[in-house]
């Protein structure tokens, strides 16, 4: 078998059991679900959580997909525009958000195929260009006059919960 006949999900699997045979105690994991069917994912979500259980290795999963963080992951970093808004434990950060675009993501989420998408209103930042204060203040309906000059500091919401806010 050649590496250019595998599937994507055989590719991840063997790059997984490449990592693993060098014994880490911690994996980083970037977008290793992207572009994968949702058998495969999960199947490759499975994996992970074996090496996790059985192997006693921390896993670092980077990923713009939140169900599969809702699925994988116990505590989470949210990031927008290349700073963490939001920290808490899967709890914390699917039943109480705090951070407009920590809920606006979960909003995104369909609970059935019936819902209709929420969808976040303009588009993301220009990177090499960022606005003042808070990045997400201009996709924000509800942000304050002090959002467009000054970004809000991480304030501890509970032991396990932080979130960018006034």
């Amino acid at each position: 078998m050649y590496p250019h006949t595998l599937s994507g999900g055989m590719k991840q699997r063997v790059v997984i059991t490449m990592v693993v045979a060098l014994k880490p105690s911690l994996i980083i994991a970037d977008e290793p679900t992207t572009a994968l069917d949702p058998t495969v994912q999960a199947s490759v979500l499975a994996l992970f959580d074996e090496i996790r259980e059985t192997m006693n290795i921390s896993i670092i999963l980077i990923s713009h997909n939140i169900s599969v963080v809702a699925k994988f992951c116990d505590y989470i970093y949210v990031m927008y525009a290349g700073k963490i808004v939001e920290r808490g434990t899967k709890k914390d950060i699917f039943t109480e958000p705090k951070h407009p675009y920590t809920w606006a993501l979960i909003s995104a989420i369909p609970e059935n195929k019936e819902d209709r998408l929420y969808s976040i209103k303009g588009t993301p930042p220009d990177m090499n260009n960022l606005p003042l204060g808070d990045a997400f203040a201009p996709r924000n309906d509800y942000a304050l006059e002090i959002d467009f000059v000054k970004e809000a500091p991480l304030f501890e919401v509970s032991k396990t919960h932080a979130a960018a806010s006034w």
